[in-house]
């Protein structure tokens, strides 16, 4: 993963967006069931909501996203891609030491969320609420290995 590019990245978005459009939609909605719908999480689960159970929450849904691959394409996702905030909420459940980017302009690894690595792109925008989870380098071109999700509402919880 430490050896792909933006233009790698691009395509790989690209690729799991792709096969996001092939998972089943939540009914009368264009929202993925992998899509995290934080208004939704909140109404569903009466106990008290605090920043933690959010997060759980997301890493559930990534997940869940993992095991489809799994599923789909017998191979374990290995990372997770999306910008430096989401980033740095996913690994706060985790007891990784975050390095330094020491490779300005690429992907870096910022923590794990079992066994997957998270890494941050620098190049994607703060406000971008989209997370891939993904096998391989993206060159087979096999869609099924990504999928991306949207989070929904994120200024609940980042």
């Amino acid at each position: 993963m430490t050896n792909l590019d933006n233009h790698d990245l691009k395509n790989i978005f690209i690729l799991g967006i792709k096969n996001r459009e092939n998972l089943p939609f939540v009914a009368d909605t264009t929202k993925s069931i992998f899509d995290y719908d934080v208004d939704s999480y909140t109404l569903q689960n009466t106990v008290r909501i605090n920043q933690d159970s959010l997060l759980l929450g997301l890493v559930s849904k990534c997940k869940m996203m993992s095991n489809q691959i799994m599923i789909d394409t017998n191979n374990m996702p290995d990372y997770i891609v999306t910008n430096t905030n989401i980033a740095s909420k996913l690994t706060l459940l985790s007891n990784t030491h975050v390095p330094l980017n020491t490779s300005p302009g690429k992907p870096f690894h910022c923590g794990d969320i079992s066994n997957i690595h998270v890494f941050c792109d620098p190049y994607m925008n703060y406000n971008d609420n989209r997370i891939l989870v993904g096998y391989g380098d993206g060159t087979d071109n096999n869609e099924k290995n990504f999928i991306v999700m949207e989070i929904i509402d994120t200024y609940l919880i980042l």
